[in-house]
């Protein structure tokens, strides 16, 4: 039953780091030029997750001005702004992301909790 534990709090770890990564990302994503990471699980030789890998994202965020619009006296666009790429974060799969790792949280959570009360009741019965 220690493996079952174990495994679980190996899982928290990296969910952990997803959901650091996660976070990072959406604090950024309106940092002209940042590029986005996302984290890549596998599967433990205790029966766990852990990280594999973080990789950035590559894809280009598009164009957007590097200052606020400005306008002139009579309301019109001043045209010549610098234009700078724009952030590479999807905040939807960002957020889908972040509701997954809730799941998954409370998931090993609970089995951990569930282990805890088991061994009372074990210690209970023995006593």
């Amino acid at each position: 039953m220690t493996m079952s534990v174990d495994s679980s709090l190996q899982a928290l770890g990296a969910f952990s780091t997803v959901q650091a990564v996660a976070a990072n990302n959406v604090a950024n994503s309106l940092t002209p030029g940042f590029a986005s990471s996302s984290v890549v699980l596998e599967d433990s030789a205790t029966g766990g997750a852990q990280v594999a890998a973080i990789n950035q994202n590559a894809a280009s965020g598009g164009l957007m001005p590097e200052s606020a619009p400005v306008y002139n006296s009579h309301g019109q666009l001043v045209q010549g702004q610098t234009m700078v790429a724009a952030s590479n974060t999807d905040m939807t799969r960002e957020f889908t992301t972040m509701s997954a790792n809730q799941a998954a949280f409370s998931a090993n959570t609970t089995a951990i909790s569930t282990w805890d009360q088991m061994t009372g009741t074990l210690l209970n019965i023995s006593a």
